[in-house]
């Protein structure tokens, strides 16, 4: 075996493969309103600031902005200035918002649906919260949707990884 993973498919395993964390992703919806707009572009959760408070919102993708690069920790969806460790924010839910806090201010854990549900949520009392977007105004910001809501945007999200392959070697979960 190597001692560096590989950046194209090996035959030979690494003894040091990627983990989970270190892979940086966009997340991409899926939802017909946004495809209507135009077909050629993906759409993605970004936000406007790398700032305590910014609220998450879908625009366009670009991956090389990294408003909308994230990555996945402890069961955190984080967002980091480019190469400041230390400025460092996570997804955080306040009643039905979601929006940009720093990490030590948050203690939700969010999780990723399974490749048929296409859903990101966390859950509080006993529920679980989607994430999703206002089916008539689909430029606002993504928030928490009940869990047999008629919103079809909640199902709708999934996750680009950066990098040689789609998916990391360590799980999510």
């Amino acid at each position: 075996p190597s001692s560096v993973p590989s950046q194209a498919p090996s035959s030979v395993p690494s003894m040091a493969p990627s983990v989970y964390s270190f892979r940086t992703f966009s997340i991409v919806s899926s939802y017909s309103k946004f495809a209507s707009l135009d077909t050629t572009r993906d759409w993605c959760i970004k936000t406007q600031n790398i700032t305590p408070d910014s609220p998450l919102k879908v625009r366009p993708c670009d991956t090389e902005v990294h408003k909308g690069r994230w990555y996945y920790e402890d069961k955190k969806i984080k967002l980091r200035r480019e190469n400041e460790v230390s400025n460092e924010f996570c997804i955080k839910d306040e009643g039905r918002k979601l929006f940009l806090k720093n990490c030590q201010n948050v203690g939700s854990e969010f999780y990723f649906g399974d490749e048929d549900s296409n859903t990101i949520f966390v859950e509080k009392n006993g529920k679980k919260l989607y994430f999703g977007i206002d089916t008539f105004k689909i430029f606002s910001r993504v928030r928490l949707y009940n869990a047999g809501n008629r919103n079809s945007s909640s199902n709708s999200w999934s996750v680009r990884y950066e990098g040689p392959s789609n998916a990391p070697s360590e799980s999510a979960n």
